[in-house]
Parts: structure tokens; sequence; C-alpha cells
């Protein structure tokens, strides 16, 4: 066993730490994307690209048009974020994980943009502006779940797996940041999705759509939230990664998305 295990480690650092995936991009033509992938939890995301939200891939391709301003928020590695950009979308990716923010920044420097471009935001969405301390799952890029809520501070790895991190709201960063008011924006926080909605105010109505991670225990809350504002869920005839959880650890999960009525 510990000669296999050797190997693997020998034979995975000699690999090349650059994924490149295929998809399709709007009109049926094939793109390729360039993704770094030094990481297990990076190479799972480049390796299941096209399969593990093929949702969020279609609502990119049908929604959304060149010159306009996508936000992904809990952006983790930039996937989507680049997936759009390629489309000639102007994206601002918001991440919270240092190391995830500055491999965004990498990730886009691998690839080719005619017109669209990614900046990456190495804060978070809340509805308030400040700082607050974030407990981090794991320091490997690729990683997700870091949250704010810590339990016992006294934990072993309270110290050694946190980081402080500034946050603000929609409202705020686009009346006094200038940064482009979004047409779309993904919301993928890990359970702090409505703090984050909450935060845009007003400019929730401007948007044009938005997807926007969910449980089952909270669509309805979500529908409801969103239809105050105008907004229609929109239901795919396509396989989603809501599908794709079932029985697994992420069973009753997926991505909802709502259009603003016409």
């Amino acid at each position: 066993m510990g000669r296999v295990s050797r190997l693997a480690r020998r034979l995975l650092s000699k690999a090349s730490p650059i994924i490149t995936v295929s998809t399709l991009g709007r009109n049926g033509n094939e793109i390729k994307l360039r993704f770094m992938a030094e990481t297990p939890a990076e190479r799972g995301r480049a390796l299941t690209f096209n399969e593990k939200e093929p949702e969020t891939l279609e609502w990119i391709r049908t929604y959304m048009r060149p010159g306009e301003v996508l936000w992904d928020v809990g952006a983790n590695v930039g996937t989507y974020s680049i997936f759009a950009a390629a489309l000639g979308l102007h994206v601002y990716a918001f991440e919270i994980y240092p190391g995830n923010c500055s491999r965004i920044i990498e990730n886009e420097r691998e690839n080719f943009f005619e017109s669209g471009y990614v900046v990456a935001c190495g804060i978070g969405l809340a509805d308030y502006p400040g700082v607050s301390l974030v407990h981090l799952s794991s320091f490997q890029k690729g990683s997700s779940l870091h949250v704010m809520d810590l339990g016992e501070r006294g934990s072993p790895s309270w110290k050694e797996m946190s980081v402080y991190a500034g946050f603000s709201s929609a409202e705020h960063l686009i009346s006094t940041g200038g940064m482009e008011s979004p047409h779309h924006i993904k919301v993928d926080v890990d359970g702090s999705e409505q703090d984050v909605l909450e935060g845009f105010g007003d400019r929730l109505g401007l948007l044009r759509t938005a997807s926007v991670e969910y449980h089952d225990n909270v669509l309805e809350r979500l529908t409801d939230f969103f239809a105050s504002h105008g907004f229609r869920r929109h239901e795919w005839s396509i396989p989603t990664s809501y599908d794709r959880n079932k029985g697994t650890r992420w069973d009753g999960f997926g991505n909802a998305l709502f259009v603003k009525k016409a």
C-alpha cells in the first residue's frame, strides 16, 4: 500500500497543473477553457465542469449577452466566471478565501477573452459593510464551505483555520465603489444567500436573472422573496445539479433560477 501511495503521489506531482476543458458556447460552437488544477479539489472541479451544474452553463449560454455584467458571488476558483467571460461577459468574481481568489486571477491569465473579462474581488457580500472572522474548511485551493459561524472559539483549529474577511453590501459597492451594476447574479455562499440578496436593496429589481443555490427547506421562501421583486422561478427541462445530488451528501441542494417578469 505504501509503495502504491508513493507512486501515486509522484505521478500526480508530474502531471500537468493545467486541465483543458471543452464545452459548448452560445451557438453550439466548441470552446476550450484552461484551469489550474494543482489540488484534488481543483482537479475535481475541472474534470466535472460539464456535469456538475449543467443548468448553470445553460443559463449563461441562454440568458446572458456579450457586454452584460455578471456578479459571481462565492466564485471559488472562478470556473463559471471564466466560462461567462469567454462568452463576452464582464464578470466580478467575489471570493473570501484568499487562496481561491488568487486562483481566479491565475485562471483568467490562462484564458484568452475577445471582449469579456473577470475582475477578482477578494471580499464577501452581505447585507452590511464590515469585517468578520471566517472559519476555513481547508487551505486547499478549490475548497468550499468556509463559514462565518465558528461555534466554539476554543476549538484547536480556531486560530489556524480562520481569516478576517471584509464584507460589503451590493448597494454600497455600486453606489460608492464604482462597480458596474449587474444584469445577472450567481449566488453560492453556503447558507448566507439571503444576506447577500438583502444587500442589493431596491437594485435587486433591476436584475434580469439570478441563480441562487438553495436547499429544499428554503426554496419556497426564496421563491416568495423573488416574486415580491417581480421575478418568476424558471423550471428546467434538462437534468440539473439537484437531480445529480440525489442520494449523495448534497441531497436536497440545487440552483434556482429567477427571471425578471416582462
